[in-house]
């Protein structure tokens, strides 16, 4: 139960929104208040910008809707404290106790949860971008997604944290640094895990199956996707068949001029129905880029490759051409360009189709139904048949 004095002296400050935080962080300091009572208090929808709550006792406490923007729970007791739709953004949490508090789709961009325990709490919903989670403890914490939004750690730092056994489910971890923590047991089907982190990562018997499904673990986080298509043979099998049909590599050089074109390009085949995929050659290439390109050449349906001023493209070519018959390459050339010598060599394949001329970007987004899309399905249709 609260304090009254500590409680009816917080309502009066909040009815001052431009002076009340001062009015309350210094009555603490000049009363030596060191641990407000506001346990089981109804602090519904208040504004309470930049006041210190550090070391208070919020225990069972409704702070649902409430504007805490930039304040301080330091060593603070929030257990089982209701936090729904808070406003929270760069509040500190350090050393805190928030066990099964309930901080659904509550703002938490850049908010410090160090040495924090939240073992059992709810972040289902929440935005927690940028945030500092480093040491902290989310034991069975649940950050599922709920009614369509996203638990956010995009950039957020989870250094350290013990994500033991928590659902993460829905939840976005792009860019996050998850180097050192514990996800052992946490369910994480439908999760965003691009560019993580995970150096010394602790990743046992991640739970990649739906609720209702089977249940299916893996102990890596990054593969954790890929294997559960795998476990479902005719999703995979959709998936493959989609990029089989529909995807399209288009090469060519990147220069200020030339890319103008590969994007006419690849416009006109997102109106009919394609998905293109280009790399730009223009950057430093690796061993890693060339055979990304040779594995994504070989799930295309088709491949185009713009000769024009060609630079990169010989050695692509070199690496896809020859080994992989169930490529099919449809080079085309800016009419009154030289192509490289080179290419004859590789006009022999029969799945290197005919070279096609263009007179410009405009006349060949006009004609690409007939310089390359129909001399591509004449050809897969010719080797279905024999």
């Amino acid at each position: 139960m609260a304090n009254k004095e500590h409680l009816t002296f917080l309502l009066e400050c909040a009815k001052d929104i431009e002076n009340g935080s001062t009015l309350w962080n210094n009555w603490r300091k000049n009363n030596n208040i060191q641990r407000p009572d506001l346990s089981g208090a109804d602090l519904q929808s208040l504004t309470l910008h930049r006041y210190n709550f550090s070391g208070a006792n919020l225990q069972n406490s409704n702070l649902s809707h409430t504007i805490l923007l930039e304040s301080h729970f330091i060593m603070a007791n929030l257990d089982e404290a209701v936090l729904v739709e808070a406003e929270l953004r760069e509040t500190q949490f350090t050393q805190g106790s928030l066990i099964h508090a309930n901080l659904s789709k509550a703002k938490l961009s850049f908010a410090k949860f160090v040495d924090t325990n939240c073992q059992g709490a709810s972040f289902e919903g929440a935005i927690l971008a940028n945030a500092l989670l480093i040491k902290s403890d989310f034991t069975n914490a649940n950050f599922r997604d709920a009614m369509l939004l996203t638990s956010n750690f995009a950039n957020s730092n989870l250094q350290n944290a013990d994500l033991t056994k928590a659902i993460l489910s829905g939840a976005n971890l792009s860019n996050a640094d998850l180097s050192r923590a514990n996800i052992t047991g946490a369910t994480i089907f439908g999760i965003s895990a691009w560019n993580v982190n995970t150096s010394d990562l602790i990743q046992q018997d991640l739970i990649i199956s739906h609720s209702y499904e089977f249940e299916l673990t893996v102990d890596d986080i990054e593969i954790a996707q890929f294997i559960y298509l795998i476990s479902h043979n005719e999703k995979l099998s959709r998936v493959i068949d989609r990029i089989t049909s529909k995807v399209v590599l288009i090469l060519g050089r990147f220069s200020s001029e030339r890319k103008i074109v590969l994007d006419g390009i690849k416009q006109k085949l997102r109106q009919l129905g394609f998905v293109s995929v280009v790399f730009d050659f223009e950057k430093p290439a690796s061993r890693d880029l060339t055979e990304t390109v040779g594995l994504i050449g070989r799930m295309s349906k088709f491949i185009v490759a713009d000769l024009t001023e060609a630079k990169s493209i010989p050695q692509e070519l070199s690496e896809l051409i020859p080994n992989n018959p169930s490529i099919v390459v449809v080079p085309i050339l800016l009419k009154g360009s030289d192509g490289y010598s080179m290419f004859e060599h590789w006009a022999r394949y029969d799945w290197v189709l005919k070279l096609q001329e263009y007179e410009s970007l405009e006349w060949l987004t006009a004609n690409i139904s007939s310089l390359i899309i129909d001399p591509v399905e004449k050809y897969l249709t010719s080797k279905k048949s024999t």
